[in-house]
């Protein structure tokens, strides 16, 4: 019976430290700053631009590209899916 209560107890310990530590991995690791996306139109061709690319705001990093696509509605432009802080209000008014 003392060996089961051992066994017990390790597993417990086992499984209390494995918790333990994907949450100090997630809490180390990520941004959980709240995000705000947009898509941003662009005639223009966006040749070197790659998804994860940094977003800049006057210098300052903001965010990240998500995803780059042509417009299925007008074969001439490409949309460009942002990822900005959500601080961060851009109008329509904004451009690149």
């Amino acid at each position: 019976m003392e060996n089961r209560t051992h066994a017990f107890a390790v597993g417990i310990f086992a499984l209390l430290l494995t918790v333990a530590m994907l949450l100090s991995f997630w809490w180390l690791s990520g941004d959980r700053e709240a995000h705000a996306e947009y898509v941003v139109v662009s005639k223009l061709p966006v040749t070197g631009l790659n998804t994860e690319a940094v977003v800049k705001f006057r210098g300052v990093d903001v965010g990240k590209v998500t995803q780059i696509s042509l417009d299925p509605a007008s074969k001439t432009s490409i949309l460009v899916n942002i990822e900005v802080t959500e601080s961060l209000q851009l109008s329509k008014e904004a451009y690149a």
